[in-house]
């Protein structure tokens, strides 16, 4: 439902303003008692110190708002390729639960749905604040979340979402995405040794309204999980071109059609 706003704002701003005016702030938030701690690419943190029991704020520009039922992080717009790490703290749980963490910026929301975290537990996250780039390292249970973007690629161009998950990975391994709109490509991959079984999913907006949903499961084809998908020549119906990576120019790998387990949209 997020998602859905989301892009319903942006195409109702591109459609009335001659010019958009990017919002300053990066909004972080996560809908539970778990704490976060965020910090930038240069060391300097944002949220709760669970150590030293005490709220940090090291970043310029930064704050928390503690008006909303769970706190809300605002970091300034950072066009920096470094990744900040969100530390996503438990200790404060009296048992396990299974929440969400988002980040709202100009023109992208991204997340990461239902994490799995245990009281007295904390876990990893990284994210570019340009909303491109998504890591997550698994915890005591090895449950993974769905990395998810809604991204709009501005006015008169579709919108789209997209989903990518994998059930489990060992215990300290990551997984990560990367999305490349202007080449049409969507990047994920982990470090686990034992092979892992993922989900993609990839719902498309056009600029008519109409949508294009792709769904695909159980996708293990190569030597390692690192695969890249050409989602920006897809026809909207049948199959997309997947690809193992591994490092060499997009061109020279085989493409691997997955065809499209999604019904189709009325």
């Amino acid at each position: 439902m997020l998602a859905l706003c989301l892009i319903s704002t942006l195409r109702t701003k591109s459609k009335t303003q001659t010019a958009y005016t990017q919002p300053k702030t990066v909004q972080v938030s996560i809908n539970s008692e778990a704490a976060l701690l965020i910090t930038d690419g240069e060391g300097k943190r944002l949220g709760f110190d669970t150590e030293k029991q005490t709220v940090v704020n090291e970043i310029a520009g930064a704050s928390v708002n503690y008006e909303t039922r769970f706190p809300v992080y605002l970091l300034p717009s950072d066009n920096s390729s470094k990744p900040y790490t969100i530390l996503i703290s438990g200790k404060s749980l009296k048992s396990k639960v299974e929440t969400n963490l988002t980040l709202t910026g100009p023109g992208f929301l991204v997340g990461f749905k239902g994490i799995h975290l245990n009281a007295l537990e904390n876990l990893n996250a990284t994210v570019s604040l340009d909303g491109k780039q998504l890591s997550f390292t698994a915890g005591q249970s090895s449950e993974t979340p769905t990395l998810s973007y809604a991204v709009s690629a501005g006015h008169g161009k579709p919108s789209y979402k997209f989903e990518v998950s994998t059930l489990k990975l060992s215990q300290g391994k990551l997984v990560a995405t990367t999305l490349d709109l202007f080449a049409g490509r969507l990047f994920f991959k982990d470090d686990d040794e034992k092979r892992n079984k993922y989900s993609v999913m990839i719902r498309r907006t056009n600029p008519d309204g109409t949508r294009s949903v792709y769904q695909r499961r159980d996708i293990s084809f190569g030597a390692s999980d690192n695969y890249v998908i050409e989602y920006g020549k897809w026809d909207g119906r049948g199959a997309i071109c997947f690809k193992v990576y591994g490092g060499k120019a997009f061109d020279q790998s085989a493409c691997v059609e997955m065809p499209n387990e999604a019904a189709p949209v009325p």
